[in-house]
């Protein structure tokens, strides 16, 4: 039971020294930058796409009438 108890708190500690960085003022300097900045650039992509969609639909309307 003591070696599981020391385990735990071996382990605990570990994770914990993991999760805290030296400059927490570094956000965006994260293992995923590079992925997280491709999906910003496909929302950018697909709201880029949705707006161009309403303006074509809006003009369509407008010459139809």
């Amino acid at each position: 039971m003591r070696q599981m108890n020391r385990s735990l708190i071996i382990g605990m500690l570990l994770l914990a020294s993991a999760c805290t960085s030296g400059d927490d003022n570094k956000i965006e300097d994260h293992v995923w930058k590079q992925q997280t900045d491709t999906i910003d650039r496909a929302h950018e992509a697909a709201q880029l796409l949705e707006d161009t969609a309403n303006k074509k639909r809006k003009q369509i309307d407008q010459q139809t009438q």
